[in-house]
């Protein structure tokens, strides 16, 4: 009987993710890190209606950003707010309103299947529940979401 034997070949390279990786940007990424933490907290308990402070700021402007996107790549990005309500746990004393920012690229040969990228918007101080004090979050999690933004 003759032994059993396996041919090593490496995968082929799809040389298109070199020019996606030559498209990132450091300074794109700390533009954005900056932006999220200049709205002071993005705690899920913190404002929702200010255009400067608190996580409603934070995920108009990431929308805006995604948005912006699309617009450039002739709309390849579906950008849309999911809802939920947070019952009260630990750390939300009252229900609350969560919402993601969501953005969909969807692929040309296989638009079903999707891989996931996510970054999450919020941030918070010592307090979880303190929706007040500033929680400007740049490693919790601006960068992620920063990582994201850019990804997209």
């Amino acid at each position: 009987m003759l032994p059993a034997s396996a041919q090593n070949v490496p995968p082929e390279v799809d040389l298109r993710l070199y020019d996606i990786i030559d498209a990132s940007s450091a300074d794109r990424i700390e533009r954005d890190i900056r932006a999220l933490v200049s709205f002071g907290t993005r705690n899920t308990l913190s404002d929702t209606l200010s255009d400067t402070r608190g996580i409603g700021a934070a995920r108009r402007w990431i929308k805006a950003e995604f948005d912006s996107i699309s617009q450039a790549c002739g709309g390849c990005l579906e950008v849309f707010y999911q809802e939920s309500i947070a019952l009260p746990s630990v750390r939300i004393p009252e229900p609350v309103n969560v919402v993601n920012v969501v953005g969909i690229i969807r692929g040309t040969v296989h638009p079903e299947r999707y891989v996931i990228m996510s970054g999450d918007i919020d941030s918070r101080a010592s307090n979880t529940a303190d929706g007040e004090t500033d929680a400007p979050g740049a490693n919790d999690n601006a960068s992620g979401m920063a990582g994201v933004i850019e990804a997209a």
